[in-house]
Order: C-alpha cells, then sequence, then structure tokens
C-alpha cells in the first residue's frame, strides 16, 4: 500500500525521520497493530508480508517493501482503524509518535 505520507515532509524532516527509526523484527502470527489501541508508532515494512483486519475481515495485505503503515493514528492522534498481522516472519522499522512530534516541531 502506497501512503502520500513523506510527501509533506520536508527534506530536513525526512532525513531526521529516517534516522529516528528502529528495527523491528516480529514472528509469524504476531500482531503489530490492534484495530482500537492509540497510536503509538508508524510502521515500515523492511520484508515479509502483513495483513490488514478490520472487525475481524481480511480487508487486504502486502508484501512490498517500503509500504507505510500506522500513520493515521499517529498523524490524527486516533485509535488504530485497522489490526494488521504479520503472515510471515517480518522485518520492519518504526518509528515513535513522540520522536515523529519532535521532528514536526
Amino acid at each position: 500500500r502506497k501512503s502520500s505520507f513523506f510527501q509533506h515532509l520536508t527534506e530536513k524532516e525526512k532525513s531526521r525521520l529516517i534516522h529516528a527509526m528502529e528495527p523491528f523484527e516480529v514472528a509469524k502470527g504476531t500482531k503489530v497493530i490492534t484495530q482500537g489501541d492509540l497510536g503509538d508508532y508508524l510502521y515500515i515494512l523492511q520484508k515479509g508480508s502483513i495483513s490488514f483486519w478490520v472487525d475481524n475481515k481480511n480487508v487486504g495485505s502486502t508484501d512490498t517493501p517500503k509500504s507505510i503503515f500506522g500513520e493515521l493514528a499517529l498523524l490524527y492522534d486516533c485509535p488504530r482503524a485497522a489490526t494488521v498481522l504479520a503472515d510471515s516472519d517480518c522485518k520492519l522499522y518504526r518509528v515513535s509518535q513522540h520522536s515523529f512530534r519532535s521532528i514536526q516541531a
């Protein structure tokens, strides 16, 4: 899933965001995000496959590197709109809401 998330950031903000990211690995079957939880991290898929679930219904999946997910809850301070499951072992990058907000300040 492609996102326009980075289009609204300046080059300096993009650079700071990339440096704030931390590697994060999850095993197959792990819930990376749970629908309804508060957003605390934005994620970028590096390797693996994830699926998106809304009200226990599969609404999509991706194995495309650089796919961004979790940004809506981070940007708008709202509950997570979907559950994200790791369909395989995954390598991700993530950045916390705190780090993200300090970058935009």
